[in-house]
């Protein structure tokens, strides 16, 4: 079974053998956590832990899906604010319901 982190601005009290809540500082909670042998740590967040770990230097790849629907509203991949990170495409996919997934790394 793969471990399974949330990340909270409060405390959470309440208890799941399958998730751990995280509250705390989450740069150096993530930073930790790529220390440690294992394998890819997926992250699925919102734009203010996005950028954040953006930021930091703690997002290797991003895979992006877009899905052929315009929902004219929505959460922004990414926070407002300064925020320059060259990325370089490395894979992209189709597929037959017209989602394209896009691969990029950072660039070096």
């Amino acid at each position: 079974m793969k471990e399974s982190f949330v990340f909270s601005r409060n405390p959470v009290a309440a208890h799941d053998d399958k998730v751990t809540f995280v509250s705390g500082d989450i740069v150096h909670f993530v930073s930790e956590l790529k220390n440690k042998p294992g394998k890819t740590i997926w992250l699925v967040g919102g734009g203010e832990v996005n950028s954040l770990m953006l930021q930091n230097d703690l997002i290797d790849e991003i895979i992006l899906t877009i899905v052929p629907m315009v929902l004219g509203e929505g959460i922004p991949l990414f926070a407002s604010g300064k925020l320059n990170k060259a990325l370089k495409l490395t894979d992209t996919k189709t597929y037959a319901n017209g989602m394209v997934q896009l691969t990029y790394n950072r660039a070096t």
